[in-house]
């Protein structure tokens, strides 16, 4: 903006009332230190030889310069004044702008003896302008999402799935077995007198722990497997009970399940889960759906924190085991038991070589996709339990 008693700068104005815009020139005073805005007149001409016709205008605002909240630069972006009752200026010349904020700030210090009030400054213009600063503030950025991802959620988490009352958690639980049942589960088909000591061992284990609420049910048709739902009721396949040489390996069992009730781990995956997948729409703009590109870092990092729940749930087994005497070795047995089981019906006994190959490929990419933790990485738990 030229230094001259009279200059303009054309944008558009908004009246606050309505999103309808009005083509205007913001003229600014030198000598009064006053700010006019004026509409675009059809016929009438703009850019310099509109300062000839101002007179003919009409008046949309006026106000001292000092009164007008000049928003800092960025970039090239448009700047947006704002002015009293909610309306606004808003204009591209923001190099015109930039001078007019100059004057603003003179006309400040000039006022209130020197001291700075009343305007902030293009800080973060020249802070975007700085490539360091700009490579330092992503650097920062990333480090702040890494800690966020790492600690922040699955705390957050945590806290929140210890104060959900027990009641909430019952209606989440609410038609899962029924579901399970009428898609993969069937009826047990061990015999009375052996589900009758399944149930008061796991009865035993589950009260042993403190917890009242709870319930055993007894499935086949999943292979080896339980499972621990949120109100309180634990799945016991019978091929897991049959997998198991002595009640101590399924108490092993029983208590890995246990620590995923105790910890709430079922609760705090789904509250992890949505806040990853909340962050990353808001992050992406994609408020409709989670494309291919926000679907793979979610399922990626629900499984990075499940697999951390397995550990926990882990070491809450072998705590278990140790503390009654039952020796840490039972849960090694049935892991090693479930893992033979697993091979047999995944890894053909037969594969040449490439396919063996292109397993241990596999294999990797498991460690890093997969739910539960490696059986080696959860082997490699027990030494730390043995006395």
């Amino acid at each position: 903006m030229a230094d001259s008693r009279t200059a303009a700068i054309e944008g558009l104005f908004y009246t606050g009332e309505s999103s309808e815009s009005i083509q205007a020139v913001l003229y600014f005073d030198a000598s009064s230190g006053r700010v006019t805005l004026s509409e675009v007149m059809i016929g009438i001409a703009e850019g310099p030889a509109a300062l000839e016709q101002q007179p003919e205008q009409k008046t949309l605002f006026s106000s001292l310069l000092i009164d007008i909240k000049i928003p800092p630069r960025l970039a090239n972006t448009r700047r947006r004044l704002a002015l009293s009752n909610g309306a606004a200026f808003v204009t591209q010349d923001n190099e015109s702008i930039d001078a007019l904020a100059e004057r603003a700030r003179a006309l400040t210090r000039s006022s209130v003896g020197g001291v700075k009030s009343g305007y902030r400054g293009n800080w973060l213009y020249r802070l975007e302008s700085h490539l360091g600063a700009v490579a330092a503030c992503f650097v920062a950025i990333i480090a702040i999402a890494a800690l966020t991802l790492v600690y922040g959620i699955p705390i957050a988490a945590k806290r929140i799935a210890y104060a959900v009352p027990q009641p909430v958690q019952n209606s989440m639980s609410e038609g899962t077995l029924e579901l399970l049942d009428s898609l993969y589960l069937s009826p047990s088909e061990l015999s009375r007198e052996e589900q009758a000591r399944v149930l008061a061992l796991a009865s035993d284990a589950i009260e042993g722990v403190g917890i009242t609420s709870y319930a055993v049910e007894l499935r086949t048709g999943i292979g080896p497997n339980a499972m621990a739902l949120p109100d309180g009721t634990i799945v016991i396949t019978d091929d897991i009970v049959e997998l198991c040489a002595n009640d101590n390996e399924l108490l092993a069992i029983l208590y890995h399940e246990i620590g995923h009730l105790q910890n709430r781990h079922l609760l705090r995956r789904v509250l992890q889960s949505s806040f990853v997948s909340l962050g990353l729409i808001l992050m992406s703009g994609n408020v409709e759906t989670i494309d291919s590109l926000i679907a793979l870092p979610t399922f990626y990092l629900d499984m990075s924190y499940t697999r951390g729940f397995e550990i926990e749930a882990d070491r809450y087994a072998l705590q278990s085991l140790k503390d009654r005497g039952l020796g840490v070795d039972n849960f090694s047995a049935i892991m090693n038991k479930l893992e033979d089981s697993l091979s047999r019906i995944y890894v053909d006994e037969d594969a040449d070589e490439p396919t063996s190959r292109t397993a241990r490929r596999q294999q990797k990419l498991l460690k890093y996709f997969a739910s539960h933790p490696l059986t080696a990485e959860r082997l490699a738990l027990v030494e730390e339990y043995r006395d």
